[in-house]
């Protein structure tokens, strides 16, 4: 009984090895890996990395920078209203002011 190979695999007939194929000289991957390898492109790659790193940082910092200076106005525009809220003279006035302020915002908006 002879061997029958595996239906994936195939026979090279330059090789003694069955599923392998012969080394070819100046194949495309060789040409890809002396590029990496090239004294220039490593470095390029690495900073262009860290300038893309940078921007992310930046980004990421200066967002945080704007949403911090949002958080403080509005925290001094609710101190300003409960101050202006808690100087009318009216009793009344003065609790309808503040139940006001309390009320919790539109969401419309």
């Amino acid at each position: 009984m002879k061997h029958q190979p595996h239906p994936l695999t195939f026979l090279n007939p330059l090789s003694s090895h069955p599923g392998r194929l012969p080394a070819v000289p100046g194949s495309g991957g060789r040409r890809v890996w002396s590029l990496v390898r090239h004294p220039v492109v490593l470095p390029g790659v690495a900073v262009l990395l860290v300038a893309g790193l940078l921007l992310v940082y930046h980004t990421v910092l200066t967002q945080a920078v704007n949403q911090s200076v949002l958080q403080q106005k509005a925290r001094s525009a609710q101190a300003q209203a409960l101050w202006r809220c808690q100087q009318l003279s009216v009793v009344s006035a003065r609790q309808a002011c503040l139940r006001e302020l309390a009320a919790p915002l539109p969401s419309g908006t």
